[in-house]
């Protein structure tokens, strides 16, 4: 009863020891447990002191990962500032040099019989005026996408057609089929086709009015020229490497259509293009639906356009009659 009470057990405990043991092994087994206790009391402080330098330790650790993640995110930034600086730089150089050589040659008034140069250094001017706007056109070139140059790598700008308009669609064939056959295979079958499709586009001199899906509408101002890249697209697809895994045995077709006639022009709100509406656009997608896979089909009224011309400027297709047709939406 000397002792500070501890709990009912213990006393119990140290009064067994007492009476079986003596004084001795009491006191000892009190000291013992105040022993034990204060090395807890110890242990439980150095641990809390732990916990706490962990915790700076992963408060200092986050605030040095922010500051270098927000270091990087700045150094990229700065990165693509500068890379987009000197890209413009580069682009408009080219395009200012022209600019400034073309303003000069417009105030000399070469069109006007009353203003003839006046003598030789003026004629050396005008010699390296008209140089360096080769060399910055050539500049120039050398950042127009490849779909806009045709086969001799020469810069084409094609103006929307008016009047009579040659328009085709296009579209390929199982499409849907193709896609959930192999997606990988498909998506790189759809940028042979596009390029295919844009590189007989430039060589033929074809107006790009949009695409809708898989599917093409373009525009001409010949039915010779809409032929030609019909036909030029049919063979390049037949002689193209899809890929394997496709399983194509015998090449991605596509059906083309064609239709000639008068338009109804409009300029597209999305992309900025001529687009065309009316009687003719209708008569030109739904002559596509009719053309087999691989094929060309056209109206009667662009044979009758370019009957006299098979031979000579598109050396002799093959044609066949497939008769009249009742096409959706159309009357008559």
């Amino acid at each position: 009863t000397d002792f500070a009470p501890q709990g009912e057990e213990f006393y119990y405990r140290v009064g067994r020891l007492y009476d079986a043991y003596g004084v001795d092994w009491y006191v000892h087994l009190v000291i013992d447990r105040a022993y034990i206790m204060g090395s807890i009391d110890t242990k439980v402080e150095v641990t809390r002191k732990d916990i706490k330098a962990a915790e700076h330790k992963v408060d200092d650790d986050l605030v040095r990962a922010q500051t270098v993640l927000y270091l990087c995110v700045a150094a990229v930034a700065l990165g693509l500032t500068v890379l987009s600086a000197v890209f413009v730089r580069f682009l408009l150089r080219p395009i200012n040099g022209l600019m400034e050589e073309m303003v000069w040659v417009s105030s000399m008034d070469l069109d006007k019989p009353e203003a003839p140069l006046s003598n030789m250094q003026e004629v050396r001017e005008m010699q390296i005026a008209f140089v360096k706007m080769k060399k910055n056109l050539k500049d120039f070139r050398a950042y127009v996408p490849t779909a806009l140059l045709n086969s001799s790598n020469e810069l084409v700008v094609v103006d929307p057609p008016t009047g009579d308009v040659a328009l085709v669609f296009t579209d390929i064939v199982r499409s849907t089929e193709l896609w959930e056959r192999s997606a990988t295979g498909m998506n790189t079958a759809m940028e042979m086709h596009n390029d295919i499709m844009r590189e007989s586009l430039s060589k033929h001199r074809g107006y790009e009015v949009k695409t809708i899906g898989d599917a093409f509408m373009v525009a001409f101002e010949s039915p010779i020229d809409a032929l030609k890249f019909c036909f030029d697209v049919q063979v390049s697809f037949a002689k193209a490497s899809w890929p394997a895994d496709l399983c194509l045995d015998q090449g991605l077709k596509v059906r083309i259509g064609c239709h000639i006639g008068q338009t109804i022009p409009e300029e597209n709100p999305l992309t900025g293009r001529r687009d065309y509406r009316g009687p003719t656009v209708n008569l030109a997608s739904r002559s596509e639906g009719k053309a087999l896979p691989g094929t060309v089909c056209i109206t009667g009224d662009v044979l009758n356009v370019v009957d006299s011309k098979l031979n000579s400027d598109l050396n002799n297709p093959k044609v066949e009659d497939i008769g009249m047709h009742t096409l959706k939406g159309i009357e008559g």
